[in-house]
């Protein structure tokens, strides 16, 4: 990445865009975080090139071809509206040692004008001033004058900046060559990781539910608090007896609602690493595995409804409607192809599963999603309901037809089954 600019190379490109001084800018144009400044002498001209960028901000000549379509921003339209024709007056740094550029223009139309550039990270800014009106592209903060400017810098001439500014977006161009073999063996690993972190952390949870229900069992077994010292963690001698017990059984019921959804994560990794290993051309794997997914699902501009979002192997996920409204809202916006999943035989929230087109769903996949599905659907309710068996029905979101008249109910086709455990 280029060094950003330091006061005396500033110094420099002030004193080369002072050459311009008595020019008219004829022309401004703009793509993404870049403006293109066009100065005529009526007889040739000069171009320059503002490059906005956050982390190196230059303000630099340039004879790159000007991009043909401007970006729509205030601060262009500004500038175009108010700057094109104006001679440029003056070109100055705003304090000695400091990293602001301030251009000042005359306009026969307009009067007295000026462009105050901040070129230095984190305070970058674009400030237009004229007719009593000021367009910046981010919010005017007021930066302290430093009491004693740096000196001793290496200074890099401009066309030394050209140069490596030219250079860097050359590099940037020509991307390095990535080894689909090392990026798949970095994602096997990742998921090993993961696994062994969530491994630890099931087996953390597992010893603290079994804590707890010890503590409760004990205090209302014995009546007192004279537990072995390893669990007076779980205890708060500030409460009483009964308070304790209490808690330590509401605290049981808490960790083991957690913990599922924990078993579920662990389920979903070793899931992605079964598929990972079974990899055996890394090239398809990588294009497939970088490729931009069509997983959101695209609302109406008006409807700021949210579902219950889970990841499930290989880049999909599963929506999951709150609501009668939510899941009428979920099937509308849904694509053909996805997946929808509903408890037969019970009321039930809607599940859809999102994935590529033409793309497989593997059975395994479609556990995790029915199992999901059930545990969103009893939510507190699902110690009542353990070892319990559920039939999942699932199909197309293209078999699907909306009950008239009733939210969030439909009729289904083509449907098939998946039987589940609680």
């Amino acid at each position: 990445m280029m060094k950003a600019l330091n006061h005396k190379e500033i110094l420099c490109i002030c004193n080369e865009l002072s050459k311009s001084v008595g020019c008219q800018l004829q022309l401004v144009s703009s793509q993404e975080n870049k403006i293109y400044l066009r100065f005529w002498d009526g007889v040739s001209h000069t171009d320059w090139l503002l490059d906005l960028n956050n982390k190196a901000p230059v303000l630099l000549p340039t004879d790159k071809q000007f991009p043909k379509k401007n970006i729509k921003k205030p601060w262009i339209s500004f500038l175009t509206m108010h700057f094109i024709n104006s001679v440029l007056q003056s070109v100055s740094v705003l304090r000695e040692g400091e990293r602001t550029l301030v251009l000042t223009f005359k306009s026969f139309e307009r009067g007295d004008q000026k462009i105050t550039v901040n070129i230095f990270p984190r305070g970058l800014n674009l400030i237009l001033n004229s007719q009593g009106k000021q367009v910046s592209m981010f919010k005017v903060k007021d930066f302290p004058a430093l009491n004693s400017p740096y000196k001793e810098v290496k200074v890099r001439t401009v066309k030394d900046l050209v140069e490596e500014y030219q250079s860097k977006k050359q590099n940037q161009s020509n991307k390095e060559f990535i080894d689909p073999k090392k990026e798949y063996d970095k994602k096997v690993n990742k998921v090993k990781k993961s696994i062994d972190k969530v491994s630890i952390d099931i087996e953390s949870k597992k010893n603290k539910i079994r804590d707890l229900k010890k503590v409760g069992d004990y205090i209302k077994l014995n009546l007192n608090l004279d537990l072995d010292e390893r669990l007076l963690r779980h205890i708060d001698l500030k409460k009483s007896v009964i308070e304790n017990m209490s808690t330590a059984f509401s605290r049981y019921k808490k960790e083991s609602n957690k913990i599922s959804g924990v078993v579920n994560r662990l389920e979903v990794l070793n899931v992605e690493l079964s598929n990972l290993l079974q990899v055996t051309d890394y090239n398809s794997w990588y294009k497939n595995h970088n490729k931009n997914t069509s997983n959101v699902l695209k609302l109406k501009k008006d409807q700021k409804l949210k579902f219950k979002t889970i990841q499930l192997p290989g880049d999909k996920l599963l929506l999951l409607g709150g609501s009668a409204k939510n899941n009428s809202e979920l099937i509308k916006a849904a694509k053909p192809w996805y997946i929808w999943l509903h408890l037969r035989d019970y009321p039930s929230t809607h599940g859809v599963i999102v994935y590529k087109k033409k793309e497989e769903v593997k059975r395994d996949t479609l556990l995790l999603a029915a199992r999901e599905l059930v545990k969103f659907n009893f939510k507190s309710k699902q110690l009542k309901y353990q070892g319990i068996k559920f039939d999942i029905i699932y199909c197309e979101v293209r078999y699907l037809k909306p009950v008239k008249g009733s939210i969030g109910k439909v009729t289904y086709i083509n449907d098939k089954n998946i039987l589940v455990q609680m």
